[in-house]
């Protein structure tokens, strides 16, 4: 009974104060509860359990067995009749005067109710030389695949992320900036109005503060539904109640990636992408498929063995109410003609997947090294664009306080000072901008280099 109470005192508390998010923690509840990282771990199960299938290939088949059946009853039937002498006759032709005994021979009636006990081994000894080892090579070969896809879905999901993230600090800062804007732009219009009544400012400088105040509301408010829009998001995704609100914590500033081209010529950087560890496990699994359907062009040799306690027993004659043992054992080749000609159409097939495999391979690899040469270039613009917005952000607010200054003197009019709040404003929107292009571009490096375990 407690326990729904104690859910709605944690939802009601989420709904009032904000939780404090950092991006590493957003990252690590994301990737914890996120459905395809989980559905791409199933599936790396099921690969490990394929591969213990193949593994129990190898064990021979043994089969026990019970039957128990009916019969219906037969007669007893006269064979024919043998003339036999008294025991002690001695061997060769019968003397005249030894007396013959007319002996009947006669089949029994077979009993009414037949069982058997019994135990089948069969093992396929050219399967060992021929299928099991491929078998189990495209297995494992599977299971590797899948390892790969899902590190590559772990990759996916932690780049998402942080796109996440840094889009939701993004819409805040955006949010700051316009509150601020609007608040240096009421305070403006006050001073105007005070001016116009004292007489020194008119009523179209007003106007024009107004009209100024009025887009910095649009602005403030289409930065607030940002923030809404991006908070759902991220509850979304981490699972967390309706009302939920998160508060970003302080982001260090980047690091500027000195080795950046040399990361871009490293040949290993693209090698240690899973796309390319999948499609090569995926090569040697189509290699080892190829292998067991070239295997079915082979003639089988199999051996068996066979013991049976049974009534009657299944070599006993004439049959008798008395259980017998039997056991029989041997080799058997055997060829189907419709497996050769199957196998070599599987065969056919296999190969032409193997270079469609190695094709794809070859796209992916190009896609990846662009991809990678991409991101270093947007890390190097990106940190030559922040070094510039900041710049121009100091120029901009030394700018307005020059004006802010002359307007007080009277030297300087309204006009000048909307055009300078304007830009320091529009400034300080590009440099938001800017920090979060270095955030989106060093999180696409990492993932473009493979570093999965770099956090964000």
């Amino acid at each position: 009974m407690l326990a729904p109470h104690l859910t709605l005192v944690v939802w009601l508390a989420q709904g009032v104060a904000p939780v404090s998010l950092s991006a590493e923690t957003y990252v690590d509840r994301v990737l914890a509860r996120s459905a395809s990282v989980e559905a791409a771990r199933h599936a790396t199960s099921a690969a490990d359990a394929q591969v213990d299938a193949a593994r129990l290939r190898k064990v021979p088949k043994l089969d026990l067995y019970a039957r128990g059946v009916a019969l219906s009853e037969t007669d007893e039937a006269v064979l024919g009749r043998l003339v036999a002498a008294p025991p002690g006759t001695p061997d060769g032709v019968i003397a005249a005067s030894t007396p013959l005994v007319n002996v009947p021979i006669t089949l029994g009636g077979s009993p009414s109710t037949a069982w058997s006990l019994g135990a089948r081994l069969g093992v396929p000894l050219s399967d060992y030389a021929l299928r099991f080892p491929q078998i189990e090579r495209a297995a494992q070969s599977g299971l590797e695949a899948a390892v790969a896809n899902e590190a590559r879905g772990r990759a996916d999901r932690r780049l998402e992320a942080a796109l996440e993230y840094a889009a939701f600090t993004d819409a805040r800062a955006r949010v700051q900036v316009a509150r601020e804007a609007q608040t240096l732009l009421q305070a403006h219009a006050r001073d105007a109005e005070v001016r116009e009544r004292l007489g020194v400012g008119t009523a179209a400088d007003r106007a024009a503060i107004a009209a100024a105040l009025a887009s910095a509301e649009v602005d403030h408010l289409r930065a607030e539904q940002g923030v809404t829009f991006m908070t759902e998001r991220l509850r979304v995704a981490l699972g967390d109640p309706p009302g939920a609100r998160f508060d970003p914590t302080a982001t260090p500033d980047p690091a500027p990636v000195v080795d950046a081209r040399a990361l871009a010529l490293d040949p290993a950087t693209v090698e240690k992408r899973p796309e390319l560890r999948a499609l090569s496990a995926r090569l040697q699994a189509e290699s080892a498929v190829r292998d067991v359907s070239e295997a079915r062009s082979w003639p089988r040799l199999d051996a068996f063995a066979e013991a049976t306690w049974a009534r009657p027993g299944d070599r006993t004659f004439p049959p008798s109410d008395d259980p017998k043992g039997a056991w029989q054992a041997g080799l058997m080749l055997s060829y189907t003609l419709n497996e050769g000609l199957e196998g070599g159409a599987e065969e056919r097939s296999a190969a032409a997947r193997i270079e469609q495999t190695r094709a794809e391979r070859r796209a992916v690899e190009e896609a990846l090294q662009l991809q990678r040469t991409r991101a270093v270039q947007e890390v190097v613009e990106a940190d030559a664009t922040y070094a510039a917005r900041q710049r121009a952000v100091e120029a901009s607010a030394e700018s307005l306080r020059v004006r802010v200054a002359l307007a007080q003197a009277g030297s300087a009019t309204t006009t000048e000072r909307l055009e300078a709040e304007t830009a320091l404003t529009q400034g300080r929107v590009a440099l938001v901008e800017a920090s979060t292009a270095r955030q989106v571009a060093r999180a696409r490096l990492r993932h473009a280099a493979g570093d999965d375990s770099e956090r964000p």
